[in-house]
């Protein structure tokens, strides 16, 4: 089961959520090794990559997600310090 939502009339500029559909691309296409820096199975870890083949034994039907998380909010600096240092601009 799958859903869809779109929120609209929320005041944040397209050009601000191009911006950051474009740096998440950038990171995603960094390589495996740099982005492995990131790989984390703890949950409660504040800036992690985990994915959804963690359970693709278990899977009937296969859906590889990948997954980048981390706090942003209140944005504390030792927080951006957990941040990817590239792509650049993403910090």
């Amino acid at each position: 089961m799958h859903g869809d939502t779109q929120v609209i009339n929320h005041g944040i500029p397209v050009s601000l959520m191009d911006d950051t559909m474009n740096v998440l691309k950038e990171f995603f296409g960094t390589s495996a090794e740099y982005k492995s820096s990131f790989y984390s199975t703890d949950i409660n870890s504040k800036c992690r990559i985990y994915s959804s083949t963690m359970s693709y034994d278990n899977e009937e039907v296969h859906y590889w997600r990948d997954n980048f998380t981390h706090h942003c909010h209140p944005l504390e600096d030792q927080l951006l310090e957990l941040w990817p240092e590239k792509p650049i601009r993403y910090r």
